[in-house]
């Protein structure tokens, strides 16, 4: 996917492009995913191909990349391909680099036990099974843990000038980390790591890249806290339906125990009617007893005038 923006330096000239998926056959002076074409003044139609920049265009490339994302957040947070431009090395892998130290021998002239360092594996062994193993490399007397022993280790003959800038960068950064006195110079594009000065013109490359890399930082960051709200708002929304579900719930065995207490009520009133009239039909019984033995007035008179005579 390429991303194209205006060149802050030369806005009516050159538009720049971060094109990742470009592979180049020749090596680029900067990274072949940082390219450049000509517009002649007409807005961002490219007039010319897209070929690489030059490394004295990195800081306007960086400037103009910034200035773009922070235009554009919402795409320049879906561009996963960024990447490419942030971190480069481990923590763990940069203090393994650091690790990987040359011992002497202990008197003039004595033995030196032949060491070998695995960056894949971050081991080191000194047997000899590894002087032949390829992913091991002899350690020698020129690896003690600084900064050119750890860009000796780290940087490859296939990484591009970009790649090995920020790899330098990530080395004096760990080192200043470990002793905040030591002091290191600015690394430029292009250039090995050296012991003397290299001027204002490293300062602006690190300066336009560190810009660059703060607002990838910053918007990666709202991003974060973007997605975080959204998950929190639908953590209330889930919780809000999960009460409501609970409510329907509580409301509905509510119901279920009304009804199950009509019930029981129908079925007690039920049971009291029928005691009620078997009562009755006791009563009913003793009265038409009572009139059974009870002699009628007939036989009332008939034994009075049997008396008489």
């Amino acid at each position: 996917m390429r991303t194209i923006f205006k060149s802050l330096a030369k806005s009516d000239e050159t538009c720049f492009v971060w094109n990742p998926s470009n592979y180049m056959q020749e090596r680029a002076s900067v990274d072949c995913s940082l390219t450049k074409y000509a517009t002649y003044g007409d807005g961002m139609t490219a007039h010319t191909p897209d070929y690489a920049i030059s490394s004295d265009e990195f800081v306007d490339y960086c400037y103009s990349f910034a200035d773009w994302m922070l235009a554009n957040p919402a795409e320049a947070v879906d561009l996963s391909s960024l990447y490419k431009l942030t971190q480069q090395c481990r923590p763990e892998v940069l203090e393994f680099a650091a690790s990987v130290k040359y011992k002497a021998a202990k008197e003039p002239g004595g033995y030196v036990k032949p060491m070998y360092y695995s960056l894949d594996q971050r081991k080191i062994s000194g047997s000899e099974n590894k002087r032949h193993d390829k992913r091991y490399e002899e350690i020698t007397k020129y690896h003690d843990g600084g900064h050119e022993s750890m860009y000796r280790i780290l940087v490859k003959d296939f990484h591009s000038p970009l790649h090995s800038f920020l790899i330098q960068l990530e080395i004096r950064d760990y080192l200043q980390t470990i002793d905040g006195n030591l002091y290191l110079p600015t690394p430029r594009l292009g250039e090995p790591p050296t012991d003397g000065d290299l001027g204002r013109r490293g300062s602006n490359q690190k300066d336009a890249y560190s810009a660059l890399k703060s607002t990838l930082t910053a918007l990666f960051a709202m991003e974060t806290v973007r997605s975080q709200v959204k998950h929190y708002g639908l953590d209330l929304v889930a919780a809000a339906q999960r009460a409501e579900a609970k409510r329907l719930e509580a409301v509905e065995f509510a119901t279920r125990m009304e009804a199950a207490q009509a019930q029981v009520d129908a079925e007690a009133l039920e049971a009291f009617d029928k005691r009620e009239l078997e009562v009755l039909s006791g009563d009913d019984a003793l009265v038409a007893l009572d009139a059974a033995t009870k002699p009628s007035w007939t036989e009332v008179e008939a034994g009075l005038e049997a008396v008489a005579a």
